[in-house]
């Protein structure tokens, strides 16, 4: 296990053994600074505990967890590195010399930020399910999801963090649309496609999959106001569903937007798996991060299929 120092007026930062003992710590200057970023692990972002980090927080003794980043992958999106969190005394004293093993010649230093190398798989996600990585401050932060943790020889966890950001998860909708949607909501309030937008990056898999079908319901829903005006807004989406292939029937066009009924099929699908009785009535697992994907591509299918919506912009 290690410690990380930050001399934050010098721009200096230094690694050496964990010690709680009153003493110096004994460390040395890493001449290529790691990346680190203040972090913070939370179930969701939509609880009134669990929001972004302020930069009127900035405060270096008082940041309590920071990510040492090893390496990122661009293409993957995947970052490995490690946790550091903050020490219960704050500030340190170190004594640091200049190269790692070579102890003479070192010098001290005072009011020196102190973290240790934490192991988040004890200290955090043994209470938490399907959490979420803060990382940075607003209005710049970034989510990231746990995909693996690896134990090195010196019992450190190096953790691999994945993008939650997706760009295009969504395809490009039609202002006639929400022009639509507007007059049959007849309410300034959010659309469900705006709060799914939202919960993409920020929500557990479980409000997802709630905030799709939610938007399922409403396309299905402008999708029949267009073809008649007085029709009425329903709230379910098994109703909408229905209601929605009671019009193909009538207009004879049974084997059209065969797409968008199985899409919707899917999404009505996976709802019931956000509950514990029907997970042990039926014996199905539980909402996990790959249907909450597929749930959002479902929402894309259903838009484009319609003529909504648009996977480019061109």
């Amino acid at each position: 296990m290690s410690s990380l120092g930050i001399k934050q007026d010098i721009g200096g930062v230094y690694e050496g053994p964990t010690t709680f003992s009153s003493a110096a710590i004994l460390g040395y200057h890493i001449d290529i600074i790691p990346v680190l970023t203040p972090a913070k692990i939370v179930k969701n972002i939509h609880n009134g505990e669990d929001k972004f980090l302020s930069n009127s927080e900035f405060d270096l003794y008082k940041i309590e967890l920071i990510f040492r980043e090893d390496s990122f992958d661009p293409v993957s999106r995947i970052r490995r590195g490690r946790f550091y969190k903050k020490g219960d005394t704050q500030p340190r004293r170190w004594q640091v010399c200049s190269t790692r093993g070579v102890y003479y010649n070192k010098h001290e230093l005072n009011d020196v930020a102190t973290f240790y190398s934490c192991q988040i798989s004890k200290d955090y996600l043994s209470y938490l399910k399907h959490p979420l990585v803060i990382l940075g401050y607003e209005p710049n932060a970034t989510i990231w999801t746990i995909v693996s943790i690896e134990t090195t020889l010196l019992r450190e966890e190096v953790v691999a963090l994945r993008s939650r950001k997706t760009i295009g998860m969504l395809p490009v909708i039609k202002d006639e649309f929400f022009q639509d949607l507007k007059k049959l909501k007849q309410n300034e309030h959010p659309s469900a496609l705006e709060i799914l937008e939202r919960d993409i990056n920020l929500a557990t898999p479980e409000s997802v999959v709630d905030r799709s079908r939610e938007a399922a319901v409403e396309i299905l829903n402008v999708f029949l106001y267009q073809k008649n005006s007085k029709v009425d807004k329903i709230e379910d989406l098994g109703g909408t569903l229905n209601a929605f292939k009671g019009y193909l029937s009538e207009s004879n066009k049974d084997k059209e937007y065969v797409i968008v009924q199985c899409a919707a099929k899917i999404i009505q699908r996976l709802h019931p798996r956000n509950k514990v009785v029907e997970q042990v009535n039926r014996d199905i697992p539980p909402v996990e991060e790959q249907n909450a994907e597929l749930a959002i591509q479902c929402v894309g299918a259903i838009l484009c299929d319609l003529g909504f919506a648009s996977w480019n912009n061109y």
